[in-house]
């Protein structure tokens, strides 16, 4: 079976990471995760080839088991300016989580949405 995987990896330092999928083909609990290579690519590229704009994206929802604090604090928030954005952040690193928030506190508001997830509304601009 041909499986096609994309992955948004947006600020990773290399451009293939190795990510773990689940797998029913197996009967025991350890041969459900199957190790992947994965070739990455950044939001730019995510836009560009679904022909969006930046100035189009309203709502970003980022869920990335545990690299969405990371994503979060890669973006460069002067230009990319969805109105919301929510992303998980209870698999995040505690320095991870301190970059998202530190990236988002001069263009954002951010709220807790729930214990896994933050939601961010953007700051009227003057």
């Amino acid at each position: 079976r041909g499986h096609n995987y994309a992955h948004l990896a947006r600020g990773l330092e290399k451009p293939v990471k190795t990510f773990n999928k689940l797998s029913n083909s197996q009967r025991t609990i350890s041969s459900f995760i199957q190790r992947l290579r994965i070739k990455t690519f950044g939001l730019d590229h995510l836009l560009r080839g679904h022909n969006f704009t930046k100035p189009q994206v309203a709502f970003m929802l980022v869920d990335t088991e545990g690299f969405d604090c990371k994503i979060i604090a890669s973006l460069d928030l002067s230009s990319f300016a969805p109105a919301v954005i929510i992303y998980e952040t209870q698999h995040c690193k505690p320095l991870d989580l301190q970059r998202a928030h530190t990236a988002l506190s001069k263009y954002y508001q951010t709220f807790t949405l729930d214990p896994a997830n933050t939601i961010c509304f953007r700051r009227a601009m003057v």
